[in-house]
């Protein structure tokens, strides 16, 4: 498991674990990576 910090368009931080990077890649493709706190997609 890997444990990445992201930041949305907005500078909102939040974290989110993923399998392995292949895993990363694959949700951020399907828009599958939205912010928590202002639902910006990544």
């Amino acid at each position: 498991m890997i444990l990445y910090t992201l930041r949305c368009s907005h500078d909102h931080h939040f974290e989110e674990w993923f399998s392995n990077s292949g895993d990363f890649d694959a949700k951020k493709d399907a828009a599958a990576l939205v912010c928590p706190e202002c639902g910006d997609l990544l």
